[in-house]
């Protein structure tokens, strides 16, 4: 059985695949520049994300994971904007993700602390999307992805009484699966909802 550092870090580049897919097909197809930039920040954020699972004890890793940390509450924000959610809602939510943020940043080195905030916010995001899109389906699916992360680690963690070692951390392999199919469905609902403008 391989490694989950190295599976890891070709599901992750397999995602990252798509958003660049995602981002070119979103900039020549001339969407918002919002919902291009977003793209672009998520094909970012993936990339480092292939470099922190690669190496995760290298001297970089941990810049990188603050970056990705920070970056996430852009990600976010742009989501929570795009979606139509009411400025008050927005700014209390992205309060919440500041505040996970700063938990993980002080040497917590726990993902939930990312993970739950951003389960949130796609959560809002997806019930103020137009109903029955695609783009309503793939926020919430990003949601259920976020919180079966958590639900698959924690549950790890109770049956061997600790911390799931790097190497054993397949349930990140599975999230990223479920993030390609949410961030198509995201992709084709911006798609739709710039279609129908038309």
């Amino acid at each position: 059985m391989l490694d989950a550092t190295l599976t890891n870090a070709i599901t992750n580049g397999l995602h990252a695949s798509f958003l660049l897919a995602y981002f070119v097909g979103a900039y020549r197809a001339g969407f918002p520049r919002a919902v291009t930039g977003l793209f672009c920040l998520l094909f970012v954020l993936k990339l480092m994300g292939v470099y922190v699972h690669y190496a995760p004890e290298s001297p970089g890793a941990l810049a990188l994971w603050g970056i990705i940390a920070i970056s996430t509450v852009v990600m976010n924000f742009l989501v929570m904007r795009e979606a139509g959610v009411p400025e008050r809602r927005t700014l209390g939510v992205i309060l919440i993700c500041l505040t996970g943020t700063a938990v993980f940043l002080t040497g917590v080195r726990d993902f939930s602390y990312i993970a739950l905030p951003t389960a949130l916010v796609f959560g809002i995001a997806a019930r103020h999307a137009p109903a029955r899109s695609k783009l309503r389906l793939g926020l919430g699916m990003v949601a259920v992805s976020n919180l079966a992360w958590f639900a698959m680690r924690k549950t790890g963690e109770a049956l061997i009484g600790g911390e799931v070692p790097v190497s054993y951390r397949y349930d990140n392999d599975v999230y990223h699966f479920l993030l390609i199919a949410s961030t198509f469905m995201i992709y084709q609902g911006f798609k739709q909802h710039r279609s129908g403008k038309r």
